[in-house]
């Protein structure tokens, strides 16, 4: 259910419109950022579903993560730097920035 209603929202990175596809986060944070996370990704592992977080493809925004990551960085930031945003958005809760 919940990637699902992932795939029913815009875009996280550039906001172009559902359906999207849900991307399971790949990117480490800093030690300090790690709570974002339900399931931190290990090596040739994905995070937990409820770390996903709607990118728009198959040629866009979640195809630019796993081809050219270093551009998805410079474009758009960390994908983990979503993770709250999409949890918000997703249970109707304010989040505190």
């Amino acid at each position: 259910d919940y990637g699902r209603r992932v795939r029913g929202r815009p875009c996280a990175a550039c906001g172009a419109p559902a359906p999207s596809e849900a991307h399971h986060c790949r990117d480490t944070p800093p030690y300090d950022e790690q709570g974002a996370y339900k399931s931190l990704p290990g090596y040739g592992q994905k995070s937990a579903d409820e770390d996903a977080i709607p990118l728009c493809g198959p040629d866009g925004c979640h195809k630019l993560f796993h081809m050219e990551r270093a551009e998805f960085y410079r474009l758009y930031g960390k994908d983990y730097s979503y993770i709250a945003l999409t949890r918000a958005n997703l249970t109707d809760l304010e989040v505190e920035f």
